[in-house]
């Protein structure tokens, strides 16, 4: 923003005064905004976020001969990234987008990780870290850029991720996505086996309680939703477990199991 008298001030830091003028959208804050945009920009897929044809483009097949590689990722048209560049605009000499050629892993349970479209946020960082109390991600420096790795430089399961997806809702440009890609109504994509359970038992609550020792709370929240638990635990088909993600991680987690623990 810019305040009368003293320029160009982050809006999420500067403490509002009396008789304090602000403009949110002077020509200096848009110029502003675009210069930090198109710096973002020169490290990210961006050429079809100007093509005349990019509605309905499937992205096969370029008919202005965009090389692949610099083509937008598979979040295009839901990127973060897209939205704010559609309401700031991109400066005709941003410059064109150049691959780094930094490792993109696709072999990995659940998760991709292609850190060509790390644009540095650390929002996945944060969530890891303040969100989940796990610490699993750091920054790093990758060919002159600063990007979000797993810690020490090793596999997400080597840095003790919990795979919990929370690094993943929140990467705003594509850099981690789900593998195979989710669909759906995302309520059901997050907590699947919520959803996959016909009395809706909050699942990953009570395996938490459960793992903290506190199984009377865990009684309790299977209780509200399911008033025969140990029933349950015993002779459920446990359609939970079957919709469980981590499946992929060399098992679902032994969810009946629990039921019946509690």
């Amino acid at each position: 923003m810019e305040i009368e008298g003293r320029g160009l001030a982050q809006a999420c830091t500067t403490v509002a005064a009396d008789g304090m003028t602000v403009h949110a959208a002077s020509a200096p804050v848009v110029a502003h905004r675009r210069a930090r945009l198109a710096a973002i920009l020169a490290h990210h897929p961006h050429a079809c976020l100007v093509c005349a044809q990019a509605e309905g483009c499937a992205r096969t097949q370029c008919s202005s001969n965009v090389p692949e590689a610099e083509r937008c990722c598979d979040l295009f048209g839901a990127c973060e990234l897209q939205q704010v560049a559609a309401y700031v605009g991109i400066p005709p000499d941003t410059p064109r987008y150049v691959p780094d050629g930094l490792p993109r892993v696709t072999d990995e349970a659940l998760f991709t990780r292609d850190l060509n479209l790390c644009v540095a946020c650390t929002r996945c960082l944060r969530a890891c870290r303040d969100l989940r109390g796990v610490d699993a991600l750091e920054q790093v420096e990758l060919a002159g850029r600063t990007v979000v790795a797993p810690r020490g430089g090793s596999s997400l399961a080597d840095a003790h991720c919990r795979f919990c997806g929370a690094c993943v809702e929140v990467c705003p440009t594509g850099a981690l996505q789900d593998r195979p890609p989710l669909t759906g109504d995302r309520d059901a994509r997050l907590l699947p086996c919520v959803h996959a359970c016909p009395a809706g038992v909050d699942v990953p609550g009570y395996l938490r309680l459960a793992a903290q020792g506190r199984f009377d709370e865990g009684l309790t929240l299977i209780l509200a939703r399911a008033p025969l638990a140990g029933v349950l635990g015993r002779i459920c088909p446990a359609p939970c477990e079957a919709a469980c993600r981590r499946t992929g991680l060399g098992g679902p987690t032994a969810i009946a199991a629990v039921k019946r623990a509690c």
